[in-house]
């Protein structure tokens, strides 16, 4: 469940798995790229709203969980 206590959409989660093997680059043009694949502004936004990605050095990647 996201931080607002509500399941993301099923879409996020592809786009989560994706994150999981490599950071989006932020495109020149706009926008983000996996490799060839344009991810939409939306996508990204709805990821950082929910917490569990965030933007370092112009690459959109996974927020690490603390380590207890």
């Amino acid at each position: 469940m996201s931080e607002l206590g509500r399941p993301l959409p099923a879409h996020l989660y592809r786009h989560i798995s994706l994150l999981k093997l490599s950071p989006f680059e932020q495109a020149t043009r706009g926008g983000w790229r996996f490799g060839t694949r344009r991810i939409g502004d939306g996508v990204v936004a709805r990821l950082i709203a929910s917490g569990r990605a965030e933007i370092v050095g112009g690459r959109l990647q996974l927020k690490q969980r603390p380590t207890s």
